[in-house]
């Protein structure tokens, strides 16, 4: 359908200008089909005797010029006028009238100009479709695309099985070794500790085992436990020195390439050496004095088998809700699982390694909850920001009625210029809004003229009416441009103190700012616009003046869909245009970088973090928004298909987009003034019909608040249906899912159809390394020769600690037994090093061997056999772990950046003393240059 018109529209072939861009945003629209009763034409001839051009908008026809079809001006409106071409019955109806003409012009353009130069024949001239049938041809096409969505769903969800199989293969985890126990009792000895917790386990293992302790043969089931690292505040304190010594490289760069401010750089450059130096003196004095102390909240254990682990995490799943009874009842049951003081263990699924927050671990859960808290409500002070502007922008919007006492104008009301000034003369409470009207009307046909209209009384009312209209109809796409600066606010927020609320695991706090991001996001987007311009006052007693659900609709009409939609239309706009501003209209030129130290310019080529949380939250929002409002738009990308946690949980909150969907949809589709129920010619006649129609259908109690007569029509009573089983199956996505998946099969099955061997064969490959998963494997054989050097190493600064704490302390029995533990493991590791290493030097042999028979062969012009290099890289023992192979705090690459600046002391005090000039003249240009030579 094509929409135009507005104000500012030139009806002359010389000077001719576009509508105001906010109906034609509105394109696409299902808004429009109530501006006619069937499609407006479009036609123009290019020549002397023919120039025909119109538009449509709410029954107005602009620019119908042509003297040979009998109408004689140029500027000619829709009104009770009756000629030989344009006849409008005697209750001037819009629909009756809009039908009839353009009938005529169709068939009147046919017979003068069809097969003329520069003509067209209309194909469709006399075919009327019927709004209902287009609202049928609407759901049916709407609920495919939410099947094919659903079903796109389902398919994602094996698919990141299917990727997460084809990508790690038979790779495995440090977590899956690993276990992670909260609730500790506390000790004051780390050592100890360790040497208890590590009994206990072990003691808890053996009652499911017959392997003796005692024996020769017996290896250690736990390869080591962790507990994060010792000192928080040296890890902040080392940060801050790491920060200020990147600052100071970064102005010395600017001091040395900057010749324009020489004086200021400096300047600049001494107040960091200054902050630099005062904080190493204040690390210095307070590690001098600092106690090292830990108190362990939760210990990560890696036990040597994955069978152990499993068994220990069935052990203690009792479920959450016995887990709250033990302090009532079932204690005895369960007594012999808890620990010593008789405190039930908390045993969980370890996260990996990489993902732990290790500075967050001394937060527990109520320091959590009230970060959380926290940010929330910084959050909510945001979208009340949003909220206001939209409030104000709705205020705006009210002021025409407010000031002119209406801003309702009909078509066939002849207003003069006498009559607009008299109804604005009189008190506020009795206007009309005859001046608003007449303005208008001035507007439609005249532009920006319209504010050189004078009165009788000297004064230019409709300048005064042009510049408050102008500014109403600014609000459409203030509230747009509103939203989107909250909701970069909100993401900005969000993100930068995601930190703040201290969550333990870096997965734990994607999942959150995710969610946090897209439900505020799509409460400012969509639910504040419905709130504040939707209209339940009667329905719920609400006051004029109440700030929400008091506003001008009822319905989804044509006025909201170009005024609420193109502020959506708007927003979504600016999300678009925003990726090309963020770049600087420069999205090819990657190389050009403004950074001054090298391991920043080397993470330009590295490229950016990865923010899951942003984008999943911006693409959850988008499509939650989209298909709130979307009954007749185009269908949305599909989204980003990855795997993981996060991936999967999203994914289910996806589905529910397809429930609101239709929600919204059954509003649209069954609006009065979208599909009328009754097609008669006289408004009185059609108001007094529709009151008089009886519903289909009656409602349950709980539906009460659904209009019955919606769903007399068929595409709104199947969209209501559609509603109600897209709930059901977004509810219980996953279990039917499954049964349509069996029952697809079953079918496959019946019918005899089956797939080609060798187009199956990739899937097949893909699913067989999930058999490989299975093979069992101890810890030590998964992490290949490097791997097990590195744990030997860990293994034996483990020992001297242990060994030096003999010697000073008193020693305990489990003491001594995590003593000979860590003997009997670093005598494990050597053994197994050695029989590697023999296996190792024995391939190479071989593989030396064999690639001296095969060159023979070759000069002989025999078959080569097998390769050598592909026989040394299959049994070359790697590392079957992916990631890091321990929960040891410095190997990880987050912490070692830390560590190594405790390392820099020294230099970095060097470099202090040569910069930190005090006999140098800061406003001495010739001094800061010769420092900066030397």
């Amino acid at each position: 359908m094509i929409y135009a018109g507005g104000g500012n529209f030139e009806k002359t072939m010389e000077k001719r200008q576009g509508s105001n861009i906010r109906p034609i945003i509105s394109i696409m629209s299902m808004g429009n089909m109530a501006t006619a009763s069937s499609i407006c034409a479009n036609g123009e001839i290019f020549n002397k005797t023919v120039s025909l051009e119109f538009k449509c908008e709410t029954g107005i026809i602009y620019g119908l010029k042509d003297q040979k079809i009998g109408l004689e001006g140029e500027d000619i409106s829709l009104s009770c006028v009756n000629t030989d071409f344009m006849i409008v019955d005697q209750d001037c109806s819009y629909y009756s009238f809009n039908t009839t003409i353009q009938k005529r012009i169709d068939k009147w353009f046919i017979d003068q100009c069809n097969g003329k130069q520069s003509s067209y024949e209309q194909s469709f001239y006399g075919k009327i479709v019927d709004k209902s049938n287009i609202g049928i041809m609407l759901v049916l096409f709407d609920i495919v695309v939410l099947i094919l969505y659903l079903i796109s769903l389902g398919f994602l969800k094996n698919f990141q099985k299917i990727d997460a199989l084809e990508i790690n293969g038979d790779v495995m985890k440090c977590s899956d070794f690993s276990i992670l126990i909260r609730n500790l009792p506390t000790n004051p000895n780390v050592i100890e500790y360790k040497a208890w917790l590590w009994e206990w386990i072990e003691k808890k293992l053996a009652e499911h085992d017959d392997q003796d302790q005692n024996n020769k043969s017996y290896i250690p089931k736990i390869v080591e436990i962790y507990f994060g690292y010792t000192d928080y505040s040296d890890f902040g304190d080392l940060k801050e020195i790491r920060s200020l010594e990147k600052a100071m490289i970064e102005q010395r760069k600017k001091l040395k390439f900057d010749k324009s401010g020489q004086v200021e750089n400096y300047r600049a450059l001494q107040k960091i050496v200054g902050a630099l130096k005062g904080k190493i003196e204040e690390y210095e004095k307070n590690s001098k004095k600092r106690e090292k102390k830990l108190i362990p909240k939760f210990a990560y254990v890696i036990l040597l088998h994955e069978n152990d682990k499993k068994r220990l995490l069935n052990l203690y799943d009792i479920g959450w809700k016995r887990k709250m009874l033990l302090k009532y009842k079932q204690r005895d049951k369960y007594n012999s699982l808890c620990f010593d003081n008789g405190q039930f263990p908390d045993l969980v699924q370890a996260p990996q390694p990489s993902l732990v927050m290790w500075s967050n671990l001394k937060f527990d859960n109520i320091d959590i909850f009230k970060r959380s808290l926290q940010i929330n409500i910084v959050t909510f002070l945001l979208m009340l920001v949003s909220f206001f502007l939209v409030i104000y922008g709705k205020y705006q919007d009210k002021i025409i009625k407010k000031i002119y006492g209406g801003d309702q104008c009909k078509l066939d009301d002849e207003i003069t210029q006498q009559m607009a000034e008299a109804d604005f003369k009189q008190p506020r409470e009795g206007r009309h809004g005859l001046m608003h009207c007449f303005c208008l009307n001035r507007y439609t046909s005249l532009g920006q003229e319209v504010v050189s209209i004078k009165f009788d009384d000297s004064l230019y009312y409709c300048s005064d009416w042009f510049d408050i209209y102008t500014a109403k109809n600014g609000y459409v796409y203030y509230a747009g441009f509103a939203i989107s600066f909250v909701n970069i606010l909100i993401k900005f927020v969000i993100g930068k103190i995601s930190f703040y609320q201290r969550m333990h695991t870096l997965n734990e706090i994607l999942e959150n700012t995710t969610l946090k991001m897209f439900l505020f996001q799509v409460v400012n987007t969509g639910v504040i616009l419905m709130l504040v311009n939707w209209n339940l006052k009667d329905e719920l007693g609400l006051p004029d003046n109440f700030p929400v659900l008091t506003g001008d609709y009822t319905d989804f009409t044509v006025n909201w869909y170009q005024k609420i939609g193109v502020q959506l239309f708007v927003y979504f706009g600016l999300k678009y245009f925003a990726t090309f501003w963020d770049r600087k209209f420069r999205p090819c030129n990657k190389r050009r970088t403004r950074q001054y130290i090298q391991e920043d310019y080397q993470s330009q080529y590295l490229g950016p973090p990865f923010g899951f949380e942003k984008r999943y939250s911006s693409m959850m929002a988008v499509i939650f928004i989209t298909f709130i409002f979307s009954a007749v738009l185009r269908v949305h990308q599909k989204p980003v298909m990855t795997d993981g946690d996060l991936a999967n949980k999203l994914r289910v909150v996806l589905s529910f987009a397809a429930v609101w969907h239709l929600g919204i949809a059954f509003l649209m589709m069954s609006s009065e003034s979208i599909f009328p129920l009754v097609s008669l010619f006289n408004d009185n006649q059609y108001q007094k019909k529709q009151n008089e129609m009886e519903a289909k259908f009656s409602l349950p109690s709980f539906l009460a608040f659904i209009d019955e007569k919606r769903l007399n029509h068929d595409h709104s009573f199947l969209t209501f249906i559609a509603f109600f089983i897209s709930l059901i199956f977004s509810l219980f996505y996953d279990t039917l899912v499954k049964l349509l998946i069996k029952l697809w099969n079953k079918i496959k099955n019946m019918i005899g159809c089956k797939q080609k061997a060798s187009k199956m064969q990739q899937f097949d490959d893909i699913l067989s390394i999930q058999e490989i998963k299975t093979q069992q494997y101890d810890f030590y054989e998964a992490i290949g020769i490097q791997g097990i050097i590195s744990e030997k190493k860990r293994s034996q600064q483990s020992l001297e600690e242990i060994e030096k704490f003999m010697k000073d302390n008193e020693v305990s029995h489990k003491l001594r037994k995590l003593h000979h533990r860590f003997i009997i493991k670093i005598d494990t590791l050597d053994k197994l090093l050695t029989k590697k290493q023999q296996d190792a030097q024995s391939l190479l042999k071989r593989v030396f061997l064999q690639g001296l028979m095969n060159k023979k062969r070759e000069k002989e012009g025999l078959k080569r056999v097998d390769d050598p290099e592909l026989a040394f890289k299959d049994v070359s023992f790697p590392c079957k772990v992916q990631g890091l192979l321990t929960y040891d705090i410095k190997e990880n690459d987050f912490y070692k950046d830390v560590y190594a600046t405790a390392e820099r002391l020294d230099q970095i005090k060097k470099e202090i003393q040569i910069l930190d000039a005090d006999n140098i003249d800061v406003n001495s240009i010739a001094e800061i240059r010769n420092l900066i030579n030397s």
